[in-house]
């Protein structure tokens, strides 16, 4: 499982959902390049990745030149309740 985005809420509570079902984590820095995501995502193949809605298009250009083709939710964080807000 991968995550591409920015800090955020989602960003913890993926991290621990992965470590609790023990699968690896591959968290993606937003300020990669997409030449730069390929290649990181070539070596590490992961077969679903959570990307925020603004980094979506910048993720598929990475994909394609990565020749793979995983799952990809995409989410808002800003649509997203925070659990600081309750």
């Amino acid at each position: 499982m991968a995550f591409f985005g920015k800090n955020s809420d989602r960003y913890l509570e993926l991290m621990f959902g992965a470590f609790k079902a023990d699968m690896p984590f591959l968290p993606l820095n937003w300020r990669r390049s997409p030449d730069e995501l390929a290649a990181l995502l070539k070596e590490s193949s992961p077969a679903i990745i959570f990307v925020e809605l603004d980094l979506a298009e910048k993720l598929k250009q990475a994909c394609a030149g990565a020749d793979l083709s995983p799952e990809i939710i995409v989410f808002n964080p800003k649509d997203e309740q925070s659990a600081l807000d309750v």
